[in-house]
């Protein structure tokens, strides 16, 4: 067998990128920062078709944001509800924290059709349809139900219907200067911009132009309320756009960070040389299903697709970074937008059919020396996104002389959804095996090097078993299991037999620092393989614990 790389710096490059990543950490929305759009994208980790949510926005306090989600009209009616995020300025993320449901809540009562801020921690949701308002409080503990109020009237107009006509609202910065949002649809063009105007006594001037790739000027009739605005930030709800609704916030920083678009690359906010950045070509397989968003970002969401996709992505990687990290923007560096000559940015994403994947793979094979492909599972609380920049930074940190991939399953992304991660990871266990197939046989590949990571585990050691019963000799080369999120004692006495087979070479790294596995054994009552010196037949265990990923 030709080693992949010296396995010592296969240890550090992997244990520096994943092991590290914590369950806890790393907090995650559908969409999470760096902010390499012109605005945040915001859609619930539960998000389903004719949820409308964003019917309505409010700020409750500098970082906290209330979308309301009013249901489904028409066949097949259900309860509203509203969803509570807060910014987290180390991650620049919105994380969705609290959803909020009628306690009495009725099939298609709209709740969540408005949402009001009375007093700092008292909050008002309306089921319109009910007509009924709910009170909620907020507390140490969190928002708490406490009251409602039946047929109460509405303060003010708060239904504004777009359409085809003109809507202006004004609010003040944080250091009292007036602005004017103007809404006014341009049918002469797909792309949706929001002029926001500095009003100084009379003089109006342009202060920012604010778009989004995915926001298009027929959302602009789905939106039901003007944009809210505390002083930061702006959030515009599209209630009706597919998918179940979606909200943008933008961000205003001394001044509007969301100007414009970079040409060279879509969707970046800052421009750099060719000089100062490196592009990685990563293939990928998924069973994540579509958004029918443009941006890359959000080409793919958490929902599960309905058969195995294949393509190519590009990610970019600046000149500057280090090895192990995962250069994203920082607030507490001010910085507010994604510059591919500092952070690792996904750049695009190409779905290919099977036989057009194929070709490429084994034309970039026909490239490199090793003709080998190194392929990353991902863990928990990952996005499509984060998968393809840890492979990219992963094949970067190695300078490996291969194509690297990475097979991203439905994972919502989302620290609330760990049981139905759980869940869609093994129902991906199907399609991954399709995608392993395609890469040990099909690709032309010579050596096939996987590296699963947390949760991943579960879907590439069950993948493993069912190869190992198939074929009588290796198909893989070195598989690394990275802090699997897995029984320790099932793995030793069932897995571990079972999948020593498929592969040369199989090394378990194990940690007993890693908290992610500390919560999961709390959470299952049983130990990890990942946290514990599992002894099994067929895999090399080593304990990585106190390494220093610096190294």
């Amino acid at each position: 067998m030709r080693p992949l790389v010296s396995l010592h710096r296969l240890v550090r490059a992997v244990w520096a990128a994943l092991l590290l990543t914590s369950l806890a950490g790393a907090p995650t929305l559908a969409q999470e920062a760096p902010a390499d759009t012109a605005a945040d994208w915001l859609v619930p980790s539960d998000a389903v078709p004719g949820a409308r949510f964003g019917a309505d926005v409010a700020l409750i306090g500098r970082g906290h944001l209330v979308v309301g989600a009013s249901g489904a009209h028409g066949e097949r009616p259900r309860t509203g509800a509203a969803y509570v995020f807060t910014y987290d300025r180390d991650r620049l993320a919105w994380i969705e924290t609290t959803k909020l449901t009628a306690p009495d809540g009725l099939s298609g009562d709209e709740f969540g059709a408005r949402v009001r801020l009375h007093a700092t921690d008292t909050l008002h949701i309306e089921a319109a349809r009910a007509r009924t308002r709910y009170v909620f409080v907020r507390d140490a503990s969190g928002w708490r139900y406490a009251d409602q109020i039946g047929n109460a009237p509405e303060d003010g107009d708060l239904t504004v219907h777009v359409g085809d006509v003109t809507a202006s609202t004004s609010f003040e910065d944080l250091d009292g200067r007036t602005y004017q949002a103007v809404l006014s649809p341009d049918r002469d063009s797909t792309q949706l911009v929001i002029p926001i105007n500095l009003v100084e006594g009379e003089d109006v001037t342009l202060a920012a132009s604010l778009t989004d790739p995915d926001l298009q000027t027929a959302d602009l009739a789905s939106a039901q309320r003007f944009p809210a605005f505390d002083g930061r930030y702006l959030a515009l709800g599209t209630p009706d756009v597919d998918g179940g609704g979606a909200v943008y916030v933008w961000t205003l920083a001394g001044r509007w960070i969301s100007d414009d678009l970079a040409p060279t690359l879509p969707g970046l906010q800052a421009k750099a040389g060719p000089e100062e950045y490196a592009e990685v070509e990563v293939f990928y397989g998924t069973d994540r299903a579509r958004t029918g968003r443009r941006s890359p970002r959000r080409f793919y969401g958490g929902q599960r697709g309905g058969d195995l996709e294949v393509g190519t992505t590009t990610v970019t990687i600046p000149t500057s970074h280090k090895p192990g990290a995962m250069e994203s923007p920082s607030w507490m560096r001010l910085q507010f937008r994604a510059n591919p000559a500092k952070h690792i940015i996904l750049k695009d994403v190409r779905p290919l059919d099977t036989d057009e994947a194929v070709a490429a793979m084994q034309a970039a094979l026909d490239s490199t020396r090793s003709r080998a492909v190194l392929l990353y599972v991902h863990g928990f609380n990952v996005s499509f996104e984060d998968a393809a920049r840890r492979a990219a930074q992963m094949a970067y940190d190695l300078d490996f002389d291969g194509i690297p991939a990475f097979y991203s399953w439905p994972s919502d992304a989302s620290l609330l959804s760990y049981l139905s991660d759980e869940n869609d990871v093994m129902w991906s266990v199907f399609h991954l095996k399709a995608f392993l197939r395609l890469l040990a046989l099909q690709s032309g590949a010579e050596e096939v090097h996987v590296v699963a990571h947390s949760m991943g585990n579960r879907a590439v050691t069950q993948a493993l078993r069912e190869f190992a019963c198939e074929f009588k000799a290796p198909q893989f080369n070195q598989v690394i299991l990275a802090a699997p999120d897995v029984d320790a004692e099932i793995f030793a006495r069932d897995i571990a037999p079972a999948i020593s087979g498929a592969a040369e070479q199989i090394t378990l790294y194990t940690s007993q620092d890693d908290t992610a596995l500390k919560v999961s054994q709390a959470l299952h009552g049983a130990p990890r393989a990942g946290n514990s010196l599992v002894t099994a037949m067929g895999v090399t265990t080593i304990d990585a614990s106190g390494l220093d990923p610096s190294l």
